[in-house]
């Protein structure tokens, strides 16, 4: 993946990478996981006007299952230049999973809220899909082992105003822009 390729000496942008990769997996390959075999939606779409449906229901889920595992087991290894000796590291990989897995929900519910058209429909569709299609990146800690430790000293990710000032640019730009939605 991408953060493993940007130095250590660079943990901003490694963590931002790693993050970024690892929800977007997470995103596609629950979203094959979950709706593979629901009634409505996109994967419904694919599958309807094929022959043998069921046996591409269960391909897609495998390929969402594959893509989620691999997602789960690869940030895991991959996060442990973050983490620390054993001290401290559960902690430290609770910080760095769980506080974006619980903003990008609250982001992404709060913005379906202002959706006129269907407020309440956006809210659940958005809290079912950040909660659910990240809900690898909140269970990760426990997929941590006993034995596995980088180094003593961790990779700190110190608070970068250009990283800051993108992020409310962004929030800004999801709530006015994208939330509301674009006039038709």
């Amino acid at each position: 993946m991408l953060a493993d390729r940007i130095p250590l000496a660079a943990p901003v942008a490694r963590y931002a990478a790693w993050l970024f990769g690892h929800v977007n997996l997470f995103v596609a390959g629950g979203y094959a996981l979950a709706l593979s075999f629901a009634n409505f939606g996109d994967m419904h779409a694919i599958v309807r006007g094929l022959a043998a449906p069921v046996a591409w229901q269960i391909v897609l889920t495998l390929i969402g299952a594959a893509i989620s595992f691999y997602a789960l087991f690869h940030g895991v290894r991959s996060l442990m230049p973050f983490l620390g000796d054993q001290a401290d590291r559960v902690r430290r990989f609770v910080l760095l999973t769980l506080v974006p897995y619980l903003t990008m929900a609250f982001v992404a519910i709060t913005a379906g809220a202002l959706n006129p058209d269907s407020p309440m429909l956006i809210v659940i569709s958005a809290g079912a899909s950040s909660l659910g299609g990240n809900a690898f990146l909140a269970w990760m800690p426990y997929w941590l082992r006993a034995g596995h430790v980088w180094q003593a000293e961790p990779l700190g990710v110190p608070r970068s105003p250009l990283v800051v000032g993108l992020a409310v640019v962004a929030l800004l730009f999801d709530y006015i822009a994208l939330a509301p939605g674009f006039p038709r």
